[in-house]
């Protein structure tokens, strides 16, 4: 997984090709459930295959469709869909001869072969197998110290991404890292609230890290609406527990 493309949408393709990998994953994550206990610094690297999982938009539903407070529904999708690129109504002959071979050249690339379809489905199948989204909705029952790792490699991977260079990096890539980010993030909030009720140890690092999000925000403001939306869930929940109810009302 961590070896594929650059591409997001060819980390699907490449990965249901590629049978070692496969093999690979379902040992990583099986290890993962049955001795969650025991990992320690181990968890970042799950955590970067759940990423490239993420980003090739292989991932269960519970995992990228989020809680929210202004969507009708209720709920949010992480994935982001392709935006359809307007298209000019110019005329002449240049304009027409340009939208003719741009049309070709998007046709062609639009639309995965059958081969891939396959590729992508067996992907699908083997991700089924693997159960990726036990090893957050079952963080409850992981020992404290492997929870704290889990909680520390999280709140690090979700920090605000550093703007990057306008000679070294692309917006694209900087979209890319505050997604990531916000990816991380969600599986934070998750874990916090799978853990409720032995979250008091680990709440003053959570505090201030939702605390650095919203108030050092610059320009990823996706970002900052997920640490606000995901500060308001956890008050919810934890306002209610007698023990840590005074320090999540001090954070709001």
């Amino acid at each position: 997984l961590l070896s594929a493309p650059e591409s997001p949408e060819s980390i699907a393709v490449y990965f249901g090709q590629n049978v070692k990998a496969q093999l690979a994953a379902k040992t990583v994550f099986g290890l993962a459930h049955r001795h969650g206990d025991i990992l320690r610094e181990g968890w970042k690297n799950i955590l970067d295959c759940m990423l490239q999982l993420f980003r090739a938009k292989l991932l269960p539903e519970i995992l990228v469709k989020v809680e929210d407070f202004v969507n009708p529904t209720g709920r949010i999708s992480l994935v982001q869909e392709e935006p359809v690129v307007a298209q000019r109504a110019d005329t002449g002959v240049l304009s027409s001869f340009y939208s003719y071979f741009a049309l070709t050249e998007t046709n062609q690339q639009r639309g995965p072969s059958p081969e891939e379809q396959e590729a992508t489905r067996q992907a699908r199948c083997c991700l089924e197998e693997c159960h990726v989204e036990n090893l957050i909705t079952e963080s409850k029952f992981l020992r404290v110290d492997s929870l704290q790792e889990l909680i520390k490699a999280l709140i690090f991977a979700s920090r605000y991404p550093e703007v990057t260079d306008s000679m070294n990096g692309s917006h694209c890539e900087e979209e890319a890292a505050g997604l990531a980010a916000v990816f991380y993030l969600e599986l934070l909030i998750k874990v916090i609230l799978q853990n409720r009720d032995r979250i008091s140890p680990f709440w003053q690092g959570i505090r201030d890290h939702l605390y650095s999000l919203i108030v050092n925000a610059n320009d990823n403001t996706f970002l900052v609406e997920r640490a606000v939306v995901g500060l308001l869930r956890l008050a919810i929940r934890l306002l209610r527990r007698e023990e840590i109810a005074s320090q999540v009302l001090n954070s709001l």
